[in-house]
């Protein structure tokens, strides 16, 4: 899959987030911790059990998860509360998923 193929998906998943961080919160919706967040799309190869086995983060919520895209937040406090550090772990799991 291009680059470019890549990216639409993530940004259409971005701007899904930013469209629920506004919105009332309830039970259906992304926890207070998405701010720690990183949002992937997992390729047909892996799935969202495998990546939440495989680095610290676990799902807050399944953004779109019929298409593989979901919200995870980091669960280490060393990374959660470094941005620098999220990027890089929100790589890692691109790379793998």
């Amino acid at each position: 899959m291009t680059t470019t193929a890549r990216l639409i998906p993530t940004a259409l998943a971005a701007i899904l987030l930013c469209v629920a961080s506004i919105l009332p919160v309830s039970a259906d919706e992304p926890s207070a911790n998405a701010g720690n967040g990183v949002v992937i799309r997992l390729q047909d190869s892996a799935s969202v059990d495998e990546v939440t086995a495989a680095f610290p983060v676990q799902v807050d919520y399944p953004l779109l998860a019929s298409r593989g895209i979901y919200l995870l937040v980091v669960t280490d406090p060393r990374i959660a509360g470094d941005s620098k550090k999220t990027a890089e772990l929100a790589k890692k799991i691109d790379r793998f998923a």
